[in-house]
Formats: C-alpha cells, structure tokens, sequence
C-alpha cells in the first residue's frame, strides 16, 4: 500500500489546501486530486515533484520512504519562481491560524475584485469580476 494518499491528505490538511486549490496549481481537474488522495491514480513524476515543492518537502516524504519533511533544493523555474513580496507574504500566511489565513485569503479576493458564490456543497467558489 502507497503512502502517497495518506501524505497527500495530511499535508492537505495542514496547509488547509482544497482539492481544487491543489488543482489549479498543479493545472489539473479536481477530480484528479481526488483520485490520487484515494488511491485510485497516481501522479506522475513532474507532477510529483510539482506537489512536494508546493508544500515544501521532499518527494521521499511524500512516498513514505523518510518520515521527515526533509531538505529540499528546488530549482528555480518560472512557474514556481516567488519573487521577494511574495515569499514574505507566503512567509506570514503560513504562520498565521487557519480562521486567519481564511480572512486573508478573503481580503486578497476583494482587493481582487474576484466574486464569490457559496456552493450548494459548502464551498464557495470564486470568479473574476
């Protein structure tokens, strides 16, 4: 049996990342996360990669073979590529509570202009305005 599920669902929820939010990073469908969080898809190793970049660990970690986050070099790419506001802002929002991370986030979409519908499921979806 994979760890793989299991470490993408922990670090999903530490980070208070959604499936969708992992996706449009990732640049994949919802769906897809879903698949890989039970088991029934695997991603592939530039995807891998992608995923243990984004939370900041190793993709040893993220395969069961470490049980340490472990030290990673990531190499620049344009994609991934922060410059020096947004790793201050990313610096912040880690080291603030969940209830507080939401109001950030909140903030940031009105500064946007983005919209925001509450699903029937819950959630709450956001557009452009």
């Amino acid at each position: 049996m994979s760890s793989f599920p299991s470490r993408l669902t922990i670090l999903m929820k530490e980070f208070s990342c959604t499936q969708q939010q992992l996706a449009e990073v990732l640049m994949v469908k919802r769906q897809t996360i879903g698949k890989y969080a039970n088991s029934i898809a695997e991603p592939n190793l530039d995807t891998l990669s992608k995923i243990a970049d984004f939370f900041n660990c190793s993709v040893d970690y993220l395969l069961g073979r470490a049980d340490d986050l472990g030290t990673i070099a990531i190499s620049p790419s344009p994609a991934l590529e922060l410059t020096t506001e947004e790793r201050e802002l990313v610096d912040t929002f880690r080291r603030m509570t969940p209830n507080l991370q939401k109001i950030a986030i909140d903030t940031m979409h009105s500064f946007a202009g983005d919209r925001e519908t509450q699903r029937s499921d819950g959630s709450i979806a956001t557009r452009k305005a």
